[in-house]
């Protein structure tokens, strides 16, 4: 039987195809895989499903496309329209 890839597998498979077909200089799997330095086979094998990355290989991914990791595990991500960290100020007392 197999393996069922987990949500945030196909969540991150998605980003990362969206990401690569709208970026002008990493637009195909062998050139972010270059930029983040990362074996061609690896981000064939994430971007199929096949291979959950270890945490090292989501940042190279990410530095690569110029986004912040977790931006990679946002469902439904936008290339254009990326979310942003809300980050709530507290006052000391």
């Amino acid at each position: 039987m197999a393996k069922v890839p987990s949500k945030a597998l196909q969540v991150l498979a998605a980003n990362l195809e969206r990401l690569i077909a709208e970026h002008k200089e990493l637009n195909s799997q062998p050139k972010l895989a270059a930029a983040a330095k990362i074996d061609q086979k690896t981000v064939y094998r994430i971007v199929t499903k096949q291979n959950e990355p270890s945490t090292d290989k989501l940042e190279k991914l990410a530095k690569a496309l110029g986004v912040q990791t977790w931006q990679l595990l946002v469902p439904g991500l936008k290339p254009g329209a990326l979310p942003e960290l809300a980050v709530k100020e507290t006052s000391e007392v």
